[in-house]
């Protein structure tokens, strides 16, 4: 622990760190420079805390678990508690992404932030879990989660978008489905078949 009311940041191997020491008796509230917002309310743990966050960038793990299916964003953090304590309330986090152009996509990707969540990475299962809870702010460019881990946290949303139209004619309308990962179309109509 340090100086209550210490705040310090640094860059370790590329790693941008900020560490702060809190009184159990206030919310600790600590923003970083990218806009990430970590909040352990009073009474979280019953002494003071040293809150460690950690904006690791890439995820390195294997996309798994809760996760399965989802593409990392790759806006990683990790948040700790000095001496790894129980927490008796969870804890609230704030995690922006970048939208620059408001299309409704992450910059940089195919992922439609309106399917963005939050996950925690389960170190003793090697796979991700959903936070307690997992919001987008759209309007904001940023998810909310809760949660009563202390450990990795990543990003992850879906990039598959689906249209419907007349794609062959018939004046009913098809599915066309865009896979992110393969940059890919496919097109079915109604009877079933593959158009694209």
């Amino acid at each position: 622990g340090g100086q209550v009311g210490g705040i310090v940041e640094d860059e370790v191997n590329g790693e941008h760190r900020t560490t702060g020491t809190y009184s159990q008796d206030e919310t600790a509230q600590m923003e970083l420079h990218d806009g990430t917002t970590v909040e352990v309310p009073m009474g979280t743990v019953d002494t003071t805390l040293t809150l460690e966050v950690i904006l690791t960038d890439r995820n390195v793990n294997p996309t798994n678990g809760a996760a399965s299916g989802r593409i990392a964003i790759h806006e990683n953090l990790t948040i700790t508690i000095a001496g790894d304590p129980e927490l008796q309330r969870a804890i609230t986090m704030d995690v922006p992404y970048p939208d620059a152009d408001n299309d409704g996509f992450v910059d940089g990707t195919r992922v439609r932030e309106t399917t963005l969540s939050l996950y925690w990475y389960n170190t003793a299962s090697s796979r991700w879990e959903m936070t307690l809870s997992s919001e987008v702010h759209a309007d904001e460019n940023f998810i909310r989660a809760t949660t009563y881990h202390l450990t990795e946290f990543g990003a992850f949303g879906t990039g598959r978008a689906s249209i419907s139209g007349d794609y062959d004619g018939d004046e009913v309308s098809d599915l066309a489905i865009f896979d992110q990962n393969t940059g890919a179309w496919y097109i079915r109509t109604l009877s079933g078949t593959l158009l694209a």
